[in-house]
C-alpha cells in the first residue's frame, strides 16, 4: 500500500519495486501489464533495473499485445551505454546475441568483462575462445585467479599436462566452492 503510494507520488526507487511486486504478485495479484506501466515510469526516469526490466519485457512480449525489438532495444543499450554496469552490459549483449548480432553482443560482453568481473571475464572466453585462442585464454586465467568456480576448473583443464601443480590447487579451490566439475575433475585427478 504505502509502497505504491511512494510510487504514485513519484519515487523512482519504488516505482521499480511496486512493478517487480505486480510481476511476481507479491503483496497483490500478478498483473504484467501493471507492472510494465511503473518500469516504464522508471525507467524514462533514468533508474537503470528498470531500463533493463522494461526493455526486456518489451523484448520478450510481456505486458504488452506483441514484442517491440525496437524499443527494447533502445532501453537496454540506454542501460548499457549510460550506465556502464555489469547488469546492463549483460542485458544488451544477451539481447543482441538473441537477435543474431553476435559481433556486436561480444562488443558489450567484452565491456562487462573488462570490468573485471570474473563471470563477464569468464563468459567472454567462452564465446571467443574459437576464434581467438589467445585471447580466451587470457581472460579464463584472469577469471580463475579472482576464483570463479567455473573458471577454476576450465583453467585447471588447461594446465593438466603442463603444470599439474597449479591445475590441481584451481580444482580443488573449485571443489570446495561446490563446482560439481572441479569436484568429479579433482576426485579423477586424486585417483
Amino acid at each position: 500500500k504505502y509502497m505504491r503510494k511512494s510510487a504514485d507520488h513519484g519515487k523512482v526507487e519504488a516505482m521499480d519495486q511496486v512493478a517487480r511486486m505486480l510481476m511476481n504478485g507479491v503483496g497483490c495479484e500478478a498483473d504484467a501489464a501493471a507492472a510494465l506501466g511503473y518500469f516504464k515510469k522508471a525507467a524514462d526516469s533514468g533508474y537503470p533495473k528498470s531500463l533493463i526490466a522494461y526493455g526486456w519485457m518489451l523484448a520478450d512480449g510481456i505486458g504488452v499485445e506483441k514484442k517491440d525489438l525496437v524499443e527494447a532495444e533502445n532501453y537496454l543499450k540506454k542501460a548499457a551505454d549510460e550506465f556502464k554496469t555489469i547488469d546492463a552490459f549483460h542485458a544488451y549483449s544477451r539481447f543482441l546475441k538473441q537477435n543474431g548480432r553476435q559481433k556486436e553482443s561480444l562488443e558489450y560482453l567484452k565491456k562487462a568483462a573488462d570490468l573485471e568481473d570474473a563471470e563477464s571475464m569468464y563468459m567472454y572466453s567462452k564465446e571467443i575462445q574459437k576464434d581467438n585462442k589467445e585471447e580466451s585464454w587470457k581472460f579464463l586465467k584472469k577469471a580463475a585467479e579472482k576464483d570463479y568456480p567455473y573458471a577454476l576448473n576450465d583453467y585447471a583443464a588447461s594446465l593438466i599436462e603442463t603444470d599439474p601443480g597449479t591445475a590441481a590447487k584451481c580444482l580443488k579451490k573449485g571443489a570446495d566452492m561446490g563446482n560439481n566439475g572441479a569436484m568429479f575433475n579433482y576426485a579423477l585427478l586424486l585417483s
